[in-house]
């Protein structure tokens, strides 16, 4: 299967996670600073790990509408795709941030202290989700 890398955009930084390379597994990594050079940041990142393909979080809302972060995370995708020469995916990734950040508090972690990983976090539910819905073989 190869690796896959995961991106959760937002407007200061830029969660990462990656997979095993036999895709079950996805983990969290440090996340990047949003802004003008985060695509450079990106690219380098799927370099890093030979990644065979990249997924970007599209934060809809609860009714599953777009919104402004929807856009910023489809515009930031499409210009990583542009660049990429790998096929990047956008997965739905309403509930993500809320899972990783329920499961720092149950961890007894303070949530404002931990917004860099949190972000990390959530491209890791995001990853997990997206390696679980692939067929396995």
């Amino acid at each position: 299967m190869g690796v896959r890398i995961a991106f959760d955009v937002g407007t200061v930084r830029i969660g990462v996670a990656t997979s095993d390379l036999r895709g079950m597994l996805a983990s969290p990594q440090a996340a990047i600073p949003a802004g003008e050079n985060s695509i450079a940041a990106a690219l380098l990142l799927a370099g890093e790990y030979s990644a065979q393909e990249i997924i970007v979080g599209l934060p809809r809302t609860l009714q599953g509408k777009d919104s402004a972060s929807t856009e910023l995370a489809r515009t930031w995708a499409c210009q990583l795709e542009e660049q990429a020469n790998l096929p990047v995916i956008l997965i739905d990734e309403r509930f993500t941030t809320v899972q990783a950040q329920n499961s720092f508090r149950e961890l007894g972690l303070n949530v404002k202290k931990t917004r860099s990983r949190i972000d990390s976090a959530a491209a890791a539910v995001l990853l997990q989700s997206y390696l679980d819905s692939c067929p396995k073989g």
